[in-house]
């Protein structure tokens, strides 16, 4: 028996939107229901644990607490129990897909924490556990885009990483524009020192001013960013995927030795 499942939480929750209400009935129940509509026997043809214990029925426990309050009608009817029931509120028309054909996937060992029964748990899985939350992120297209209005977000069991992920982007693009700007304001010193204007002056993008090395020339050349002439003697800077640079362009740069 396989111990990874061909199916996500998306293609559970397309099925149990499409389901017509039913009877409270046990998460292993719904999962054997939501496998036939799938085109399968029962929940057991959906691969293993390592401990022998079903997969199917955790995507469809993770899928009825995603959706219980989107308005589907699903909702928690006792312990390790479901049931779906006409909603007043006014939802959106469910998406009635066919049968998906199997299709292969990248395998991925989920380890279940203990041996508990699937009915006595909310979730089967440590959501901070590196690996485990990978494979979430890999079935999870919008990760990366947390909107703290939004309902789905809130519901999300990514909620918490998606968030940081967001401000830690948001944090790296304003250091970005910052460099960006004390990087211009260094090439405007650079031209006013050597009379030239700022839009002479182009530092590439591949530039390493991290990593420049300051020299003396041993031959006359010629500034690579100013293209004046240097004398064999003169001091310079050498910055790496650049190249030979005045010292005045360097100390402008704010270069160290």
């Amino acid at each position: 028996m396989s111990n990874s499942c061909i199916y996500n939480q998306q293609d559970a929750e397309n099925v149990l939107i499409a389901l017509p209400t039913f009877e409270s009935m046990t998460t292993g129940a719904l999962a054997d229901l939501v496998a036939q509509k799938l085109g399968h026997k029962d929940a057991s043809e959906l691969g293993t644990y390592n401990s022998g214990k079903l997969m199917f029925p955790a995507i469809v426990t993770n899928a009825c607490n995603r959706i219980k309050h989107l308005g589907y009608g699903i909702q928690k009817a006792g312990r390790g129990k479901w049931e779906k029931v006409d909603d007043q509120v006014a939802q959106p028309k469910p998406v009635v897909q066919k049968p998906v054909e199997p299709k292969k996937e990248k395998e991925v060992e989920l380890t279940v924490i203990d041996d508990t029964p699937v009915e006595d748990h909310e979730l089967l899985y440590d959501i901070n556990d590196p690996s485990t939350r990978d494979f979430f992120i890999s079935q999870t297209s919008c990760f990366g885009k947390y909107v703290a209005s939004a309902n789905e977000c809130g519901a999300c069991v990514l909620a918490s990483f998606c968030s940081a992920l967001k401000g830690e982007q948001k944090k790296e693009k304003a250091q970005a524009k910052a460099t960006q700007k004390a990087q211009t304001k260094a090439i405007e010193e650079v031209a006013e020192s050597v009379g030239l204007k700022a839009s002479d002056i182009e530092v590439p993008s591949s530039a390493q001013l991290n990593n420049a090395k300051k020299l003396v020339a041993r031959q006359d050349t010629t500034c690579c960013a100013t293209g004046q002439p240097i004398k064999q003697g003169d001091t310079i800077w050498f910055i790496a995927r650049w190249g030979l640079c005045k010292e005045e362009v360097g100390v402008a740069l704010g270069l160290t030795a």
